[in-house]
């Protein structure tokens, strides 16, 4: 049987609607989120700067994200879509079509952990509560 090893680093692959008006200028965050053991607890990670022009209308933008071994010791094998939010920093509503979370443990081991290839065309970010939420579980997405 092997050994449940610890993730070390994840990647974000997200495309953007081609709706209109889907793309947006505003900062986007990750979150890993865990209810269990008690208490609850979330660490939030910035999307980092890409050197183009990013969540532009039908285009695909991809994040790598690191653990640091002293914030927490997550096993891979235990994460989902239920593990991990989104949340955006602004009133400019986006609509992704499709987010991916593959993860890397430390033995180099990847995994899909989250696989939407539809994001729901009606579940839009944004702080503007007229057109949208500031914050979805992606496993919202997968319902």
């Amino acid at each position: 049987m092997r050994a449940v090893a610890r993730l070390d680093h994840f990647w974000v692959i997200h495309t953007t609607s081609s709706t209109p008006d889907a793309d947006t200028d505003d900062g986007v965050s990750i979150g890993l989120l865990f209810t269990q053991p008690n208490p609850q607890f979330e660490i939030w990670m910035d999307f980092p700067d890409l050197p183009h022009d990013e969540r532009e209308r039908g285009r695909t933008d991809q994040y790598r994200f690191n653990i640091v071994e002293s914030e927490t010791n997550i096993s891979m094998d235990l994460l989902g879509p239920r593990n991990f939010a989104l949340r955006t920093k602004g009133r400019d509503a986006w609509l992704p079509e499709s987010i991916w979370v593959i993860g890397q443990d430390v033995d180099g081991n990847r995994r899909l952990l989250v696989g939407l290839p539809r994001w729901p065309a009606t579940m839009w970010f944004s702080t503007d509560l007229a057109e949208g939420r500031p914050q979805r579980v992606l496993a919202d997405g997968a319902a």
